[in-house]
């Protein structure tokens, strides 16, 4: 069986609000039943998580019988720029401008590396039409995202538009959801 994420990221909050916001959601998330405040190895990252909690149907609008039961079951919070992507099967970028559609541009890397090390903006200038944008604004499908906040469910079921809406009006920030499968 594979596993699947659904990352519900925030662009627009800052490097130096993603900690604050990030306790905060936790706390309203371990409130609310949702997730429960023990951290440990329920996520595919280097990181701990938090595995659901008795109220996680209140997210998903559903149990699912299997997640309690999976090791990768939990939520992690990332507070630091990541990208957000899914999967790794492939991508195309587009631009914004022209609508011109790219499998890979050459310096992409260089620009995401850009972003990602905050030495700059991660700028990409598309070989359509020559307008340069960061990697923020170029579009990709499937979805990309580029974030200093965002929480990653594993496995869980499809989270309800109310419950992203909820988290989005709980940070006073839009969200953005990025679904992946490795």
């Amino acid at each position: 069986m594979s596993d699947h994420s659904q990352s519900v990221i925030f662009p627009s909050v800052g490097e130096q609000d993603a900690a604050s916001l990030g306790g905060d959601l936790l706390a309203w998330l371990v409130s609310e039943g949702i997730l429960i405040f023990t951290p440990c190895d329920c996520v595919l990252s280097s990181a701990l998580g938090y595995p659901p909690g008795p109220n996680y149907v209140a997210a998903t609008g559903m149990a699912d019988g299997n997640l309690l039961q999976l090791k990768t079951n939990g939520a992690e919070f990332s507070i630091r720029r990541t990208v957000f992507d899914a999967g790794g099967n492939g991508f195309s970028l587009i631009c914004p401008s022209c609508a011109a559609r790219f499998e890979r541009l050459p310096h992409w890397g260089d620009a995401v590396n850009d972003w990602f090390c905050s030495a700059g903006e991660g700028q990409l200038a598309c070989p359509a039409c020559s307008v340069t944008q960061t990697v923020e604004e170029w579009l990709y499908d499937p979805p990309y995202g580029f974030a200093s906040f965002g929480i990653t469910f594993w496995n869980w079921p499809h989270l309800t538009e109310g419950f992203i809406q909820a988290l989005a009006a709980r940070t006073g920030h839009c969200a953005q959801v990025i679904r992946a499968s490795i």
